[in-house]
């Protein structure tokens, strides 16, 4: 009562001290404002719109752009998307920066990063921390460290010790890789990132399934009390129903590539992308800038190549090689992988853990793959694959013998599968590099183990021998015949991609004496030397270029954070199973300032033999055709059935709503304000 009494005393006192208003402040009030009673409801709603939007609609004047880099364009898209990402940040706690490949993100990143006055930390791949340095230097950011997304351990130790965290921002290069929360990379990552503003940048968050954005999403948002509206608050559970969905529909289907399962997922990926990623997303295609950003384009003399719709290389085995293929697959199916799964044959007496045998089933499907995607890769990949599987078998029936087994079981092989380091990878399988190893009698396991192993190694070792029978490679002799017969492929600089490091050097070696001097292998086993050679033949921003290599080969390692738009040809000489890194791969050429019009895209599919066993090429177009239901895209990239469109993920979903014509066509009701207003 007291505080009542006094704002009633006080408003009486100022009211006595009241005075009229003029009749000159009530002309001006109604004249020169908003707030007279002629203004329309329709009218003040677009006057609010002005000025909620009023930092992207007048982007440049609110960012400060008078000590960028001299040599640097002031492009209105980007400068857009700092805007709109300061919003979204500051209203979300985290943002999607997914620009197709090419638009440039990281340098978006950085003049958002300048204008930030607090602590930053970027977490990138080892190959791109330089590209990230230059940068934050170019645009003279402060107070920020860089560190590679493989040294999380020691931001944490650095955490535990302090016992604060002692970043504001969080940027997350290639953010997708972190889509699994099942993972210690995961984990560490969701500590450093705890209470922080994060910033995930990817052109390709989408990998497996609409659920890899849960995992990134609750970096910065709360499961179970999430802002972004739409969905209730509980993020969780709003992704679980829309996966339990899913598993239901693809019971009753059978198969994925029913029309019924193909349509439901249409139709959670647009609910997704409607009520989850429209808020919290800056996803711009080509498509999109030229439509938005055209004049500003025209004005800074740049411009998007088209991309040619792919084309395909396909190879046969004559018969020969074709009655070997057929004893290789079954041999494949019938493998009991045993080497990799000893924990499922202990004795009932032995100790099991359950998440040990789930990891082994999980490695044997792995090793599976492995021996699949290596026969398609090439001739040479596939030998190397087997002659160390045989290797491995003898070595591990040999520890057998000795009467003990020694068994690594704090070996993720999941963290090496996109390495192109094989020997790292059999390394670590065979429980070298200081890993923790457990060890088990040789009389622990029953007596099937032993005999699985040698049954194994013999059918390798039978395989081995009819692969070393055969004399051509059949898919590198149809390359050579491309490349010469081919102009596009005889005249241009070619960047060659393949997912296996064996591969690479066995093309290399056979192109090298036919090119002698113009091609160069890479791979993460190559020199800083050999990557900075690459970027003076293929970089076109180098200021000291040389043209000495006419053809790039190699590993996805290139696939991200370098520019080689000197060319405009990719080969993907195999397949990678994950198609998002066919985006990657294309994104290399296909970027802000080529001076080439055109992008030509060829792709080696595997024989009809090979395709109907392994259904590779149904299954890589189908996983694409649903990243481009999800998120959009603007060009075709394995084949010219794919369908793509663009969804103007602009980090709001007003503008939408706003160029919806079913909403534009109803101005003239009388109740048109409403209408408006429940938009938002």
């Amino acid at each position: 009562k007291p505080d009542v009494d006094f704002a009633l005393d006080k408003f009486e006192e100022l009211w006595a001290k009241g005075v009229d208003v003029s009749a000159e402040y009530v002309e001006t009030i109604n004249s020169k404002t908003w707030l007279n009673d002629e203004i329309t409801p329709y009218q003040l709603y677009l006057k609010f719109l002005y000025e909620y939007f009023n930092e992207e609609i007048n982007a440049e004047e609110h960012i400060d752009t008078d000590d960028w880099p001299e040599n640097y364009m002031k492009l209105d898209y980007q400068i857009d998307a700092v805007a709109k990402i300061r919003k979204i940040v500051e209203e979300y706690k985290g943002i999607f920066i997914s620009d197709v490949v090419g638009l440039g993100k990281t340098y978006i990143a950085a003049m958002y990063a300048k204008t930030i006055s607090k602590r930053k930390l970027v977490l990138c791949p080892p190959p791109i921390m330089d590209n990230w340095k230059a940068a934050f230097r170019d645009f003279s950011v402060t107070k920020y460290e860089i560190e590679s997304i493989g040294m999380l351990h020691k931001i944490v130790e650095k955490i535990k010790k302090t016992g604060e965290n002692e970043y504001d921002y969080i940027f997350i290069d290639e953010a997708h890789r972190f889509r699994n929360e099942g993972t210690t990379q995961y984990e560490m990552l969701k500590r450093i990132c705890h209470e922080k503003k994060v910033i995930l940048i990817s052109a390709t968050p989408l990998n497996n399934s609409f659920y890899d954005f849960y995992s990134l999403i609750t970096l910065f948002q709360k499961p179970n009390d999430s802002d972004i509206p739409g969905i209730g608050k509980n993020l969780k559970a709003f992704f679980a129903s829309k996966r339990q969905y899913l598993i239901d529909i693809g019971k009753e289907c059978k198969t994925k590539d029913d029309p019924v399962y193909i349509n439901a997922v249409k139709n959670v990926s647009k609910e997704v992308r409607d009520k989850i990623l429209s808020p919290i997303m800056i996803r711009r295609t080509r498509t999109d800038i030229k439509k938005y950003f055209e004049k500003d384009m025209k004005k800074q003399g740049l411009f998007f190549p088209e991309v040619a719709p792919p084309e395909k290389i396909v190879y046969e085995f004559d018969n020969k090689t074709n009655g070997v293929f057929e004893d290789t697959i079954e041999v494949i199916k019938t493998l009991t992988y045993a080497r990799y799964a000893p924990l499922s044959y202990l004795s009932e007496g032995a100790q099991l853990l359950k998440n040990e045998t789930q990891y082994e089933v999980n490695l044997k499907g792995f090793m599976k793959s492995r021996l699949v995607k290596r026969l398609e890769s090439s001739k040479h990949a596939f030998q190397m694959t087997l002659q160390r599987s045989i290797e491995s078998h003898e070595k591990f029936i040999n520890m057998y013998n000795s009467g003990m087994v020694y068994i690594s079981k704090d070996v993720n092989v999941f963290d090496y599968i996109d390495s192109d380091n094989t020997d790292i990878l059999d390394n670590l399988l065979d429980g070298k590099n200081g890993k923790k190893l457990d060890k088990h009698p040789s009389n622990d396991f029953r007596d099937e183990f032993i005999i699985n192993l040698k049954g194994d190694l013999e059918l390798l070792k039978d395989i081995l021998q009819k692969w070393r029978s055969i004399e051509k490679d059949f898919k590198q002799e149809k390359f050579l015949s491309e490349l010469q017969s081919n102009k596009l492929l005889k005249n241009n600089k070619l960047v060659i991609f393949t997912e296996s490091k064996e591969t690479g050097e066995d093309l290399y070696e056979a192109l090298d004496k036919i090119y002698d001097g113009s091609v160069i292998f890479y791979s993460s086993a190559q020199s800083e030397t050999i990557r900075l050679k690459i970027k003076d033949n293929f970089d076109p921003n180098i200021k000291t270029q040389d043209d000495d290599i006419r053809i790039l080969i190699t590993t996805d390692v290139l696939a991200e954070g370098i520019n080689l738009h000197r060319s405009n040809v990719i080969i993907n000489y195999d397949l990678p199973w994950n198609p998002t890194r066919v985006l990657q791969r294309v994104g290399r050429v296909n970027r802000v300032g080529t001076k080439h019009k055109r992008i030509h895209i060829f792709n080696f599919f595997p024989t009809a033999e090979t395709d109907e066993q392994l259904g590779l090429e149904n299954n890589i177009i189908a996983k694409i055709q649903a990243f481009h239901n999800a998120l959009g895209e603007d060009a075709q990239y394995l084949s010219d059935t794919e369908e793509f469109t663009s969804y103007n993920l602009r980090g709001a979903q007003t503008y939408k709503n706003l160029n919806s014509t079913d909403v534009l066509s109803e101005q003239e009701d009388e109740n048109i304000e409403l209408k408006y207003l429940s938009i938002i």
